[in-house]
């Protein structure tokens, strides 16, 4: 993905991004997962750092579904996140790849719709 096409450089500006899949990947099997968190009433998955000197540290995604043209769907049923990499071709150019995190206990990352509103977890180089 182009800078200039990236909703977290575009929102937040340089240094900021979107992760790709193997940053989120990388997160997902070096923290310990919980998938029915509450943080200031929100329920949402809470990924805590198993790596050593980092163990204090985590991210909070609030479960809220995706937005569809009437609406929001499955908003009590997980969380996703934008990664920064899209499909290409014909029959595939209105797709990207998100990371999903199901309240049932399980994480998996899937190409999505463009058009469909997720969470863009910016990240930002030191």
């Amino acid at each position: 993905m182009e800078a200039v096409d990236d909703i977290a450089t575009a929102t937040y500006g340089d240094g900021w991004r979107t992760p790709t899949q193997a940053e989120w990947k990388e997160l997902i099997d070096n923290c310990s997962i919980e998938y029915t968190a509450t943080e200031n009433g929100k329920t949402g998955v809470k990924l805590t750092s198993k790596v050593e000197g980092f163990t204090d540290k985590s991210i909070f995604i609030p479960y809220g579904g995706y937005k569809k043209d009437n609406g929001v769907a499955n908003e009590a049923a997980y969380a996703e996140c934008w990664t920064s990499e899209c499909l290409t071709g014909m029959v595939t150019a209105n797709k990207a790849y998100a990371v999903k995190f199901f309240a049932m206990g399980e994480a998996s990352t899937a190409s999505q719709e463009k058009t469909q509103g997720r969470n863009v977890r910016a990240v930002k180089a030191k």
